[in-house]
């Protein structure tokens, strides 16, 4: 129901950064559920949650990126972690770099930072040159 409200709200207003944001945040948050937290919510509910995919996820907060760039570091952050799930780690290294290099405005864009500093940390254990590109087979220690 709430993803159908932003759909419409997306379509209503195609430049609207927030409501792509809350999208592309949506999308990464169903992806993310695991399973015994699927079958928790099917009861609470009385229903099977919606799926998504992070493809869909990254549509969405990249196009919330095109329109209003490096502004809000939560989605910029978002989009680091949806890279990593899409296994595009030189992306999603560079997103956590961009993340790590503009200023927190508050305590929670501080947190983030944080967060991003520990991915890039994690990431710089492993060799993200072209081959890395060129092979998706390897694991680099993100598990679900």
């Amino acid at each position: 129901m709430v993803h159908d409200h932003l759909l419409k709200a997306c379509q209503l207003d195609p430049h609207d950064f927030t409501t792509h944001y809350m999208l592309g945040k949506w999308c990464f948050e169903m992806c993310d559920l695991g399973w015994f937290q699927r079958i928790i919510a099917k009861y609470v509910v009385a229903a099977e949650p919606p799926a998504s995919s992070y493809e869909e996820a990254y549509r969405y907060l990249s196009r919330a990126e095109e329109l209003q760039p490096r502004t809000f570091l939560p989605n910029i952050y978002l989009l680091a972690r949806t890279c990593i799930e899409l296994r595009q780690f030189y992306k999603a290294k560079y997103y956590l770099n961009l993340t790590v290099n503009l200023p927190p405005r508050d305590a929670c864009e501080k947190c983030l930072v944080a967060k991003a500093n520990h991915l890039i940390k994690k990431l710089e254990r492993y060799d993200l040159g072209m081959n890395v590109l060129l092979y998706d087979s390897y694991h680099f220690g993100f598990s679900e």
